[in-house]
C-alpha cells in the first residue's frame, strides 16, 4: 500500500517492447559522461530456465543500441553487443571494477618488467620463448587484448533483506520425510575444543542476502565450445594457447581466475582481418593471490566438469606421506584457490574435448564416470590426476587420429600431480615460485605439433553437456561448513 514500484519488485530499467518478445534495457553509462544508453535485445545466447523462485541465473543476449524505450529503433551504425545480466551480492565488486584492478596490476608489473634488470619470480621456470612473448605483450601494452572489452555497465537496486525473525522452511513442496534432504553435519575443528558430550555441529540454512542486478555490455561477440560453432581441433588448440597466455598474464600480476570453463574461454574472430584470438571472460570471481591469511576461507567456485579436484573436495591433495598434523600448519588450513587450479581446469577442458567432443563412442563411454553430471567427484576423477594407470586406460580408448597426444598427455598428467604434491607446506602454497613450472608444462603440451587432418568436433547426442555453476555459499556460510583440517593420502602408483 505504501511501497513504491521499486520496493514491489518492478525494474524500471527494463521495458518490454509492445507486440514483441524483445526488451529494451536502460544502462547508466557512468564512464562516458554519466548519461543513459538504451539497448534492445536481439536474440538469446544463454537464458537458463530454472525452476527456482529464490535464485536468478545469469542471462546473456545479443543487443543493439537504440534511441530510447519508446523509440526502440537502432541508432545509426548500431553495432551488436553482448549484454550480460547477473545478480551479485550487494557488497560485491562489479566485473568492471575487478577488471580495472587487474589491469592496474598488470600495468604495474609490465612497467617494472621493462626497466628492472632482474627477472621476476614468476619467470623462474619459464623458457626463453615464454619470457620473450610476455615481454613483447607488455612492451606493446597488449595485455588487454586477452580479455573482453566492457563498453558500459550498470548496477540496479538491490533486493530487500529477509525480515527479522524469519526462518527457512525446507520441503515445502515435498513434505514426504523419506525424500527429505539429509542434514549436513560437520566435525568440530581440531583447533577448537570439542563439546563435553561429543556432539557435532549442524550447518545452518542458506543465507538470503540482498543481491543487486548487474548488467554490462561486451564489445566482442565470441564463440565458445558450448555453442556448437567451433568445429576444428586446430581452433581448440589456438583457443587453449590464448587462454594459457591470459592465465600467464594473470599469474604475472598475481591474480587467479577461479572459473576456467568451456563457457569462459572465448574464441573471437576479428571482423576486419578474420584473425582468431582468445578472450578470457567472466572475471566475477577473480581475485589477487594469495589471500591475506592461509586460514582465510575461499568460497569454492567453478563449473563441476572443470573444477579442480582439490577445490571440489575441499581436500589438500599432497603429500603422499604427510608429517604429523601438529608439525604441519597446512592441515589446519582450508583449501584456497591457487594458480595450479586454473591450469588444472584447462587440463579438464582439453580432456573433455578429446574424449567427448570427437564422436568416438569408446572414449565417450570410458569417461562417463570422470565427467559426472552433478557436483559429486568420484574416485575416477581423482585418479585421472594422481594415477597414471587411469590416464593410460583412457588413452587406449582415444580416437585413433588423436593417438599422437598420448605421450604428451601422460607427461602433462605427471606434471600436474607433481605440482600438487610438491606444495605440501603453507609457504610453498603461497609462493609464486612454486607455480611457474606448471605453466611451462601446459605450454609444452599445447605446442605439440599437430597433423593437418584432425577429427571434427561432433555434438549431436554424443557428449555430456557441462552443468552450469550453481549458487555457491557465501563466505559466512562457507566458514561454517567443513573442518579446516583436510587431509588426503594420495599415491602416484
Amino acid at each position: 500500500m505504501f511501497a513504491d514500484p521499486i520496493e514491489m519488485g518492478y525494474d524500471l530499467s527494463v521495458y518490454k517492447v509492445p507486440g514483441s518478445s524483445t526488451h529494451v534495457f536502460s544502462i547508466e553509462d557512468n564512464a562516458d559522461g554519466n548519461h543513459r544508453r538504451y539497448f534492445r535485445t536481439v536474440k538469446p545466447i544463454l537464458v537458463p530456465r530454472r525452476i527456482c523462485i529464490t535464485g536468478r541465473s545469469t542471462r546473456v543476449v545479443e543487443a543493439q543500441e537504440v534511441y530510447s524505450f519508446h523509440n526502440p529503433t537502432p541508432i545509426p551504425d548500431a553495432r551488436t553487443y553482448v549484454l550480460r545480466e547477473a545478480w551479485i551480492e550487494q557488497d560485491a565488486k562489479t566485473e568492471r571494477q575487478i577488471q580495472a584492478e587487474l589491469f592496474a596490476d598488470l600495468k604495474a608489473f609490465g612497467d617494472q618488467l621493462l626497466v628492472c634488470e632482474h627477472e621476476p619470480d614468476q619467470f623462474i621456470d619459464f623458457g626463453e620463448d615464454m619470457k620473450a612473448e610476455i615481454r613483447d605483450i607488455f612492451s606493446r601494452d597488449a595485455y588487454k587484448d586477452y580479455f573482453l572489452t566492457i563498453a558500459c555497465d550498470s548496477v540496479g537496486y538491490p533486493s530487500k533483506a529477509v525480515a527479522p525473525g524469519c526462518a527457512e522452511v525446507e520441503d515445502v513442496f515435498d513434505p514426504d520425510p523419506k525424500k527429505q534432504r539429509p542434514i549436513r553435519q560437520i566435525n568440530p575443528s581440531p583447533m577448537e575444543p570439542s563439546s563435553s558430550n561429543g556432539s557435532i555441529s549442524v550447518t545452518p540454512g542458506r543465507e538470503y542476502k540482498p543481491r543487486k542486478p548487474y548488467r554490462l555490455l561486451y564489445e566482442q561477440r565470441c564463440s565458445t565450445l558450448d555453442d556448437g560453432t567451433i568445429t576444428s581441433l586446430h581452433d581448440v588448440f589456438s583457443l587453449a594457447k590464448g587462454c594459457l597466455t591470459a592465465l600467464i598474464l594473470m599469474f604475472c600480476a598475481k591474480w587467479v581466475h577461479k572459473d576456467i570453463s568451456s563457457g569462459n574461454v572465448l574464441l573471437w574472430r576479428n571482423p576486419v582481418d578474420g584473425r582468431v584470438s582468445c578472450k578470457l571472460g567472466d572475471l566475477e570471481f577473480a581475485r589477487r593471490f594469495p589471500l591475506p591469511s592461509p586460514k582465510d576461507r575461499d568460497t569454492p567456485t567453478g563449473t563441476p566438469y572443470f573444477m579442480p579436484v582439490e577445490i571440489a573436495l575441499k581436500l589438500h591433495g599432497a603429500p603422499d606421506d604427510p608429517p604429523e598434523v601438529d608439525d604441519n600448519e597446512l592441515w589446519y588450513c582450508p583449501v584456497q584457490h591457487n594458480f595450479h587450479h586454473d591450469i588444472e581446469s584447462l587440463w579438464w577442458i582439453m580432456l573433455w574435448v578429446f574424449t567427448l567432443l570427437v564422436g568416438h563412442q569408446p572414449s565417450i563411454e570410458d569417461v562417463r564416470d570422470v565427467f559426472v553430471s552433478d557436483d559429486s567427484i568420484v574416485n575416477s576423477r581423482w585418479n585421472a590426476i594422481i594415477n597414471p594407470r587411469t590416464v593410460c586406460r583412457v588413452l587406449t580408448k582415444f580416437h585413433p587420429e588423436l593417438a599422437f597426444l598420448a605421450e604428451p598427455l601422460k607427461t602433462l598428467r605427471s606434471e600436474l600431480y607433481i605440482s600438487m604434491a610438491s606444495r605440501n607446506t603453507v609457504p610453498k602454497q603461497r609462493s609464486v615460485l612454486n607455480y611457474s613450472r606448471i605453466y611451462t608444462s601446459m605450454r609444452r603440451f599445447l605446442y605439440t605439433p599437430l597433423p593437418s587432418h584432425l577429427p571434427l568436433l561432433v555434438r549431436e547426442g554424443t557428449y555430456l553437456i557441462p552443468k552450469k555453476r550453481q549458487r555457491e555459499p557465501s563466505m559466512e556460510e562457507t566458514n561454517q561448513l567443513e573442518s579446516p583440517m583436510k587431509r588426503l593420502h594420495v599415491s602416484a602408483s
